[in-house]
């Protein structure tokens, strides 16, 4: 069976991970399979043709709502007898889930991640996600209780929808090597009687950083407390990092705490420490903690979400953050105080979790839910028959018309267009964010011999650094502006010319900033936004045009 695998999650979710994992799995198993995902996790899955999904997933999410731009592109390429989306959330992929009921073809949704307040913020979308899951052959939850959830939401039988859980490679359970772990202790300046509590989470509020400082504060002044050290293993999310740091700055427990980044060598710190902690108010059902178990390490986990069925009564359940943020600071100082002072207890715990996730949470036991799920649904696929465009009609959904104007302030209209490096619409325009911002136009036949690109807008200079914007069509020189000295409000147009052999159908337009600032430099608010160019308006025109 041709199957492509649809992941929308940026390359350092765990929905990712597991997508790569997934396809890579279900190759072993004898099916061909393509996966579109983010394109700098592309290449990791031998045998697996990689698709890679053309825009910002992360800060572009609402783009993968509406957009059908990457997913016809995608869908067209594969061509696949059934797809399945990994989903982070429940309004993932909608537009490519829409397109797959427009064309007949069929699919299946595992959710990641789901949660009341998530539900209740999407609004509008809800309506769109229960149309998409009514039209899924399947739909499988990481955990009984997102599965109870989704079920209660979007009103899914238990005849098609079910649990699969998420599972960890075998070398994830394989032993490290000494040196290995005692390089990472050294690098910490660990004393050899010091204990290591180590978290592994995406910088952000909801994985409880404020909990886990709150418990190391209550610490401070205990008996053993001292001999406690603090290190956090995650990746940034916006201004996610800085919250953190922020935190950790103010708090009396600073000088015990270690903010390691995003690290590729995991498992490695994992042997490096001695209790595991994640106070989050809302999961899944994380791979961190697995990943722990895996390298038995006693956990110390909130009762949220799925982590309850995956740790059994093989770590230490905290109360839910949500209900009493105190509750769950002081019954993590306790677990954490008790585990410091009993070895034999760590390791008692951490081989309890190890065996649990040998049982339960493995790779292989993921993969053989999978391959068993695609089998079930071979019969439905062998009956569908997809309604694929015919290449001589088809319009892409980003074409653009000579002479029309190209949407760029309202994000619905404009998302097709819209690839990387742009801030969300305002009325009348968007700004670039950051130090290059890129468009992809469909471009008429007419317009593949050349075109005249004409725009508006006015720029966002810094304080005493010129800013130069540069504009090219599909890697070609199209113009070039500096201010000071080019006008405040710019009307251009410029002349683009492609090569011997044409431009492509699909032609970027790629705007490239020199001195781009943000209102947070200038003091003029706490914006952080590398602002260059706020364009107003944008538009092809034939060559030879008298006013052109």
């Amino acid at each position: 069976m041709r199957l492509l695998i649809y992941c929308d999650d940026p390359s350092y979710g765990g929905t990712a991970v597991n997508a790569g994992l997934l396809a890579q799995g279900l190759v072993e198993a004898g099916h061909a399979v393509a996966l579109a995902a983010a394109a700098d996790i592309t290449g990791q899955a031998p045998g697996v043709s990689h698709l890679p999904i053309d825009c910002d997933t992360m800060r572009g999410f609402f783009k993968t709502v509406s957009s059908r731009t990457e997913p016809e592109e995608v869908l067209l390429a594969a061509r696949p007898d059934l797809t399945l989306f990994c989903d982070g959330a429940p309004d993932s992929s909608l537009a490519a889930k829409a397109v797959c009921r427009d064309w007949g073809i069929p699919y299946g949704i595992q959710v990641n991640y789901v949660a009341v307040d998530q539900i209740a913020a999407m609004g509008p979308r809800l309506e769109e996600a229960r149309r998409a899951f009514d039209a899924a052959l399947a739909v499988a939850a990481v955990s009984g209780e997102n599965l109870t959830l989704l079920r209660l939401v979007f009103n899914l039988s238990p005849q098609r929808s079910g649990v699969i859980r998420n599972g960890r490679p075998l070398n994830f359970f394989e032993p490290v090597p000494e040196a290995e772990r005692l390089a990472r202790r050294d690098a910490l300046g660990l004393a050899p009687d010091e204990v290591l509590c180590l978290t592994v989470a995406r910088y952000e509020p909801r994985k409880g950083y404020r909990h886990l400082l709150a418990a190391a504060e209550l610490l401070h002044g205990r008996k053993g407390g001292q001999r406690l050290r603090f290190a956090a293993i995650g990746h940034c999310l916006g201004s996610g990092r800085r919250q953190v740091e922020a935190l950790v700055a103010a708090s009396p427990a600073r000088d015990r705490v270690r903010l390691l980044g995003q690290r590729d060598d995991v498992r490695e710190w994992l042997a490096a420490a001695d209790i595991f902690a994640l106070p989050s108010e809302s999961e899944g059902m994380p791979l961190c903690v697995i990943e722990a178990m895996a390298q038995s390490l006693p956990v110390a986990a909130s009762a949220v979400s799925g982590v309850p069925e995956l740790l059994g009564d093989a770590g230490v359940l905290l109360p839910d953050p949500n209900v009493s943020p105190e509750a769950t600071a002081q019954a993590l100082a306790n677990a954490l105080a008790w585990l410091a002072a009993d070895a034999p207890a760590r390791v008692r715990l951490g081989q309890a979790g190890r065996q649990r996730a040998l049982a339960h949470f493995t790779l292989p036991a993921m993969l053989r839910d999978w391959v068993g799920l695609v089998a079930s649904l071979a019969p439905a696929v062998a009956a569908s028959r997809p309604r694929w465009p015919d290449p001589a009609d088809y319009q892409p959904p980003n074409k653009a018309g000579l002479g029309a104007d190209i949407p760029v302030g309202e994000d619905v209209p404009a998302f097709p267009f819209l690839k990387d490096g742009w801030s969300h619409g305002e009325v009348s325009g968007r700004w670039t964010d950051g130090t290059r911002a890129r468009l992809r136009l469909g471009l008429p036949e007419a317009a593949r011999a050349g075109f005249v690109l004409e725009l508006s807008g006015h720029p966002y200079p810094g304080g005493g650094a010129p800013l130069v914007m540069t504009l090219t069509a599909d890697g070609r020189p199209a113009g070039r502006f500096a201010w000071p000295g080019a006008p405040e409000n710019l009307d251009a147009a410029l002349c683009c010319l492609p090569g011997s052999q044409g431009f492509p159908s699909q032609t970027d337009i790629v705007f490239s900033f020199d001195g781009a600032a943000s209102p947070a430099s200038r003091g003029e608010s706490d914006d952080e936004r590398l602002l260059g160019f706020f364009l107003t308006r944008l538009r092809i025109a034939p060559l030879g045009r008298e006013e052109a």
